[in-house]
């Protein structure tokens, strides 16, 4: 599997064996309120990570997360961060065992820069693999109006499997971002996907599901945000055209509406074929709103403007 092409070739017959036949399925609408779920982008699952194995297979999820999130930002949907705090919680012992990498690091709820919440976004912490286990984010979603949730983060197959599911149990629309997901390998993510895909959650790119945000929204959020927010938010996203994705990841280019000055060029990106060695992304643009859109340096920066459920876990036996 050392190059797309092998990939491709190996898990396209397995993929296409793990879904289900559906020949008919129901179409995507933009009807509901959304809100948008990260779930576990913590150092912890990625920079610090000793086997560094989601990084080496998803190199472009910071920058692809970072856009989704502007984007929800941008158009006023609700954005909650899920995130594990398992020191302590019983598995873990299990967990280290089976994976001794695991054992050099901490699972801290430290979040990345790239994923951090922002002021009025609430922060959940888990002590498993559901997001929904023994937490508040059903009541959060539910005191937001929400019937549909997307999903992102870390780990496919693990964290963000449960927690898609959990929202699936509870009887929301589930939309996986599945562009703004990462596994330890493209294979894991890819057998994920297609064992659930229309079948407990639907599987959108990060392009698709931008072009449908400003109608997942209940409230005028919008209007609220700076002219300059807008504009970088859009160019983030205008930063994916072109990069690498397995071939089910590339669907028609986004449309973005923004305001042009006068005499300024746009740039068109040009795709380039998903066999071809992928080229490094440019940084986000978001500089140009840094002032709307910088992340706090620490959770205790905010803490009072987010949600912090108390952390239920079974208490040792004496």
């Amino acid at each position: 599997l050392s190059s797309p092409g092998t990939f491709l070739a190996v898990f396209g017959p397995m993929e296409a064996a793990l879904r289900l036949p559906n020949p008919s399925p129901a179409p995507l609408t933009a009807d509901g309120r959304a809100a948008l779920i990260v779930v576990d982008v913590q150092t912890c699952w990625w920079s610090l990570s000793p086997c560094g194995l989601a990084r080496a297979a998803f190199p472009n999820l910071p920058q692809r997360t970072a856009a989704l999130l502007a984007m929800a930002r941008v158009h006023g949907v609700p954005i909650v961060h899920v995130r594990a705090n398992y020191e302590g919680s019983p598995h873990v012992a299990t967990m280290r065992r089976l994976n001794p990498s695991l054992n050099t690091v901490p699972i801290l709820p430290d979040s990345e820069a790239w994923a951090r919440e922002r002021p009025g976004e609430p922060v959940v912490f888990k002590s498993t693999f559901d997001g929904f286990f023994r937490t508040e984010l059903e009541a959060c979603l539910c005191r937001l109006g929400v019937t549909r949730v997307l999903v992102c983060g870390l780990i496919t197959s693990a964290c963000v499997l449960s927690t898609a599911l959990g929202a699936f149990h509870r009887g929301f629309d589930v939309l996986l971002v599945e562009d703004c997901c990462a596994d330890r390998s493209l294979a894991r993510h890819q057998a994920t996907v297609a064992m659930y895909d229309q079948y407990c959650f639907r599987s959108v790119s990060t392009r698709s599901i931008c072009e449908m945000l400003p109608h997942m929204t209940g409230q005028s959020g919008a209007a609220a945000t700076t002219k300059a927010a807008g504009k970088a938010a859009t160019e983030a996203v205008a930063a994916l055209e072109g990069s690498q994705l397995p071939t089910r990841f590339c669907p028609s280019p986004l449309t973005v509406s923004s305001d042009v000055e006068e005499g300024e060029e746009v740039e068109e990106s040009e795709g380039e074929d998903v066999e071809a060695a992928a080229a490094p992304e440019p940084l986000l643009k978001l500089e140009l709103a840094k002032a709307s859109l910088s992340p706090c340096s620490t959770l205790d920066d905010l803490r009072g403007s987010y949600l912090f459920p108390p952390l239920l876990l079974p208490r040792p036996s004496s």
